[in-house]
């Protein structure tokens, strides 16, 4: 019992949302220890429909007089949901009745009273319960986030298999927990609002915003409490997404508001408008700060009555308007959390009964299943209540529409605002007559007119069109192809569609458009074009842009021959499918209007427009007609629709055609078009494949890549036999103390592309580079025989051979040495790590080669036994000499060899240098550096201008005293003995 109340201490100091628990009784630790033991094996939902016992219900709450969710409030709605659960199960032929406990806790004697002393009272009673037998079918609360806390979380081993329906547990700590599901909008979905809000931009209305600040009262109401705590969590996305800066009292919130540099002017707070009333009077606010208030369980917002004036300049989010139809008020007592519980009971119900009712239709059918579904049933379920709809998500929380208010403190009125935003700090409202809904993913727009009689607003309302403007149609040459999907014929119906609806518009009351251009003519998901934006000449001034006609940008108006203008531009924009009044000869747009309003002697300016066969030539005409510079010479739009219907008809000798020829042609097409556009994505796709997979495969072996592809994981394997190769560089400290940091990574770049090359040619595969150290094996993951020491020796003599003609770009003259160790024997691999995988090799075998590398010379490949026995197995005559027994870290003394290459096969190896040679080289290294860096002459590289990885080093020694000469190296301890010590 201890090492569990233990582990749950460190749980919960681990723990960033549980910050604000700071003791918690001795007795809480033991009753989850106890529950642990007896629930942990408890399938209460399952046993209840197995056994067909009573359908209990536990409705565990505090018990005061102070919260909504007080057990006094909620008793009366929960019998009365029951009852009408069993009305419910009557008319679906049910015989089953539920039944409900109630069990309050009472924390008037706790200096801290309601939620914040609630912490285990809910696991007590749960206990209490599980000693008499009755945990029941399901639970009803608490509405604390602390008491639910400790009940639905497993990681404090507390295993409640029983459905728990929270009217609360607003706390992050709550979210995404497998028992429990919410019927009040959690902190998470008001964190999450608040993001989709401030990147919310909508012309006129508000701009994008990226800063706020965030008042945390001292003392908050529960609900309050923990959505100003998912503001403040550093860990949710609103905190991540938006910069956002926390006011922790009165004195800060007022210093803040009274900055002149102010880190933005949205406030956020959460309370009521008293709180709003109270700041107001106490502290001066600049005309440009707007507060939003969170009041999301407030229905007074939803009133046609006068707001009060510290409300002005004040948003509030609440929930949409509710309306508890046939309902009996429990002691004068009807609120969010009383309606939540009395909706939870139908909710438990609603499963329950779905539940009963298919294993009844299972029964007649004679079903042989008779295991319940693991489906979570109360996860992705909808069903209606005294609140309304409710829809519960995959997560078991409830989704809600949001509403954010700007009551108005004038003329009794609420309605909707208009607001203006700037640089994403600055809101201010401009009518008094707006309100604006807000889903979680979906921004929505809902129309309350005010019910006062004067005009206060104008609506214009236009169907919506999937497909957008006409404008982004003709820009998107890959869902609409030319020629193929948007042919001649296409473009022709466009127009008509066009010219028709202009017809209709001109016989209309309306008469004239006066602002036609391709981006208000919208396309449906039928590839009908329609036409918008009429009817604004009375509120909007005319615009000069290059759809108007010139006898408008000379004076300003509209009219009816001017849309024939407009329509002859759009056509234009059609058949080429380029810019708006494209032509070759001009692409500035003022030069556009000044050369169309003032044309020259020679001709007016028009835009390009060339054609090839009889009917283009026709309807060439036809646009020429409607941009003609006298008004009186263009047609009509019933001329129009005329003349197009009729080159329409003459194409493709379409006279004698039927509508469904022409409708089986066009369809021909566009499947002829859609097997190419599949054809060309295919092969895109497979280019995209094979270019992933090549970089797949320098990542990580052939057989692991597909592995991973195929079933998502690698299964280590164990090898009997593999040869290991590691190599460093001799004297690399000494290299990086003289070079710069890009000398040094230039270096690294230049050897290992070239060890990577020699590679090629080798069956073998590169595990990978630590700084200098390259590590390589064969035999893994590939299984090669005895072939992967001969390929591991050949791959060693080549890479030796090539370091003794290397030559270093920033230290010319100065040699390199590399050491090389090789070993065979067994080894286990696998894919290690999610997250920038790697294939990495374990066992003695690694640990033996590396040895071998460190504890061997200059320009020699230092062998081990077990490997110099399978070359003799081999056919490869390889030459060797023996070094003697080598004492290796944690193998002791073994006999190893250098390999010297391979008769009859010439290697242009370097002569190694003797000990006695190396001693006296390594000591003069440094010097010689010195001295190839000093033959460069004066300039940007010189020797004292060089910031070299030692430079700070060498600054913070030069008080110091050395205590020798010799340059930092990495030292070998090498004896006159054939033996070698490290």
């Amino acid at each position: 019992m201890l090492r569990i109340s233990m582990s749950f201490l460190q749980y919960l100091k681990k723990n960033p949302v549980l910050y604000s628990i700071k003791m918690l009784n001795s007795h809480c630790f033991l009753c989850v220890g106890v529950l642990f033991v007896a629930l942990v094996e408890s399938r209460m939902l399952d046993k209840c429909m197995k056994s067909k016992p009573k359908y209990t219900m536990n409705v565990v709450l505090l018990e005061d007089q102070t919260s909504d969710w007080s057990l006094r409030f909620v008793k009366g709605a929960v019998l009365q949901a029951i009852e009408a659960d069993r009305q419910l199960n009557m008319a679906a032929g049910l015989n089953t009745n539920l039944t409900a406990n109630f069990n309050g806790f009472n924390t008037t004697l706790y200096k801290r009273r309601g939620c914040g002393s609630s912490t285990c009272e809910g696991v007590e009673i749960l206990k209490s319960l599980h000693t008499k037998g009755e945990v029941g079918c399901a639970m009803l609360g608490p509405s604390c986030t602390f008491a639910t806390f400790f009940m639905v979380d497993v990681e404090i081993g507390l295993t409640l298999t029983i459905p728990i329906i929270s009217a609360g547990s607003f706390g992050l700590s709550c979210d995404y927990k497998a028992n429990l599901s919410r019927l009040l909008p959690p902190a998470r979905k008001i964190s999450n609002f608040f993001v989709h809000f401030w990147n919310f931009t909508r012309h006129g209305l508000k701009m994008h915003w990226g800063r706020a600040y965030v008042y945390k009262k001292a003392d908050q109401t529960e609900d309050c409490f923990w959505y100003i705590n998912a503001l403040e969590a550093p860990s949710v996305q609103f905190a991540m997404s938006i910069s956002r800066e926390m006011l922790r009292s009165k004195k800060e919130l007022k210093k803040a508001i009274q900055s002149e540099n102010r880190h933005s002017n949205v406030f956020i707070l959460c309370g009521t408008p008293d709180d709003i009333t109270t700041i107001k009077n106490e502290t001066t606010i600049p005309p440009e700060i707007v507060f939003i208030l969170i009041d999301i369980y407030n229905h007074g917002y939803h009133t046609n009555m006068t707001a009060n004036p510290s409300m002005d300049n004040v948003l509030v989010l609440t929930l949409p308007e509710r309306q508890y139809n046939n309902t009996v008020v429990y002691n004068s007592t009807l609120n969010d959390y009383v309606a939540g519980y009395h909706d939870g009971v139908l909710l438990f119900g609603h499963v329950l009964r779905q539940r009963l009712t298919s294993e009844l239709r299972g029964r007649a059918t004679q079903s042989t299943t008779t295991e319940l579904s693991d489906v979570n049933p109360f996860r992705n379920v909808s069903f209606q209540g005294m609140g309304g709809h409710y829809v519960l998500d995959e997560n078991g929380d409830r989704d809600v529409n949001f509403s954010v208010i700007y009551t108005s403190t004038i003329d009794k009125q609420v309605g909707f605002i208009q607001c203006n935003c700037w640089n994403g700090h600055h809101l201010r409202p401009l009518l008094n007559s707006s309100r604006t809904s807000f889903n979680d993913h979906l921004i929505t727009l809902s129309l309350h007119l005010p019910s006062s009689t004067k005009p206060c607003l104008c609506l214009i309302l236009f169907e919506f069109c999937e497909r957008g403007s006409l404008r982004y149609v003709l820009n998107d040459t890959i869902s609409y192809p030319e020629k193929t999907f948007m042919d001649l014929e296409f473009k022709i119906s466009v127009m008509y569609d066009i010219a028709k609806g202009m017809s209709y518009l001109h016989t209309s009351n309306i008469e004239v458009h006066g602002r036609l251009k391709s981006s208000n003519c919208v396309v449906d998901n039928r590839m009908v074009v329609k036409i918008t934006d009429f009817g604004c000449n009375t509120i909007l001034n005319p615009c000069k842009d290059l759809w108007t006609a010139p006898e408008h940008l000379r004076k300003q108006g509209i009219s009816q021959k001017g849309d024939v203008y407009s329509f002859a531009i759009i056509a234009q924009e059609i058949i080429l499918r380029k810019n708006p009044f494209f032509t070759k000869a001009c692409s500035d747009v003022a030069e556009k209007l000044y050369m169309v309003q003032y044309p020259s002697q020679t001709g007016f300016f028009r835009p390009d427009l060339n054609f090839e066969t009889a009917a283009e030539n026709e309807l060439y005409m036809l646009i020429k007609n409607c941009w003609e510079e006298d008004p009186e010479r263009r047609p009509d739009f019933k001329k129009i629709e005329g003349s197009l219907g009729k080159i329409f008809s003459n194409l493709h000798n379409q006279a004698n055609e039927s509508y469904m020829d022409n409708l089986i042609r066009r369809l021909q097409m566009y499947s002829r078009n859609l097997e190419h556009l599949v054809e060309e994505r295919t092969s895109l796709y497979k280019a995209e494949r094979d270019r992933a997979d090549r970089l797949n495969f320098l990542l990580l072996p052939a057989p692991v890549v597909r592995s991973l592809k195929e079933t998502g994981s690698v299964e280590p394997e164990l090898f009997d036999e593999v040869t290991v190769y590691f190599s460093d560089i001799v004297g690399f400290t000494t290299l990086c103390h003289y070079s710069t940091p890009m000398e040094v990574v230039d270096m690294l770049n230049d050897i290992y592309k070239n060890f990577d090359r020699i590679l090629d040619h080798h069956d073998v595969y590169k595990v990978e580079t630590i700084g200098d150290a390259y590590m390589v094996a064969s035999g893994l993951p590939r299984r090669n025989g005895n072939r992967h020491a001969v390929d591991i020796a050949h791959m060693a003599l080549d890479i030796l051979a090539f370091v003794g003609t290397f030559q270093l770009q920033h230290l010319p003259g100065i040699p390199l040495w590399i050491r090389i160790g090789v070993h065979s024997g067994p080894c286990a691999a696998g894919v290690v790590g999610n997250k920038m995988p790697r294939y990495c090799l374990f066992g003695d075998t690694v640990n033996t080669a590396s040895r071998m590398e460190s504890t061997g010379l200059p320009l020699r490949i230092h062998v081990s036994q077990s490997t110099i026995n399978i070359l003799q197995r081999t056919d490869c005559k390889f030459e060797y000499e023996q070094r003697g027994e080598t004492f290796l870290k944690g193998k002791g003394n073994e006999m190893t060899y250098w390999l010297t290459g391979v008769t009859g096969t010439e290697y242009n190896l370097p002569t190694p240098p003797t000990a006695e040679n190396f001693q006296r080289l390594q000591q003069d290294l440094s010097e010689m550096i010195v001295s190839s860096l000093e033959n460069r002459g004066p300039g940007n590289n010189s020797m004292e201008k060089r910031k070299t990885l030692s430079t700070r080093v060498r600054r913070r020694e030069t008080n110091g005293s050395q205590e020798d000469g010799l340059p930092e190296y990495l030292h070998l301890a090498i004896t006159d003995i054939p033996s070698t010590y490290l």
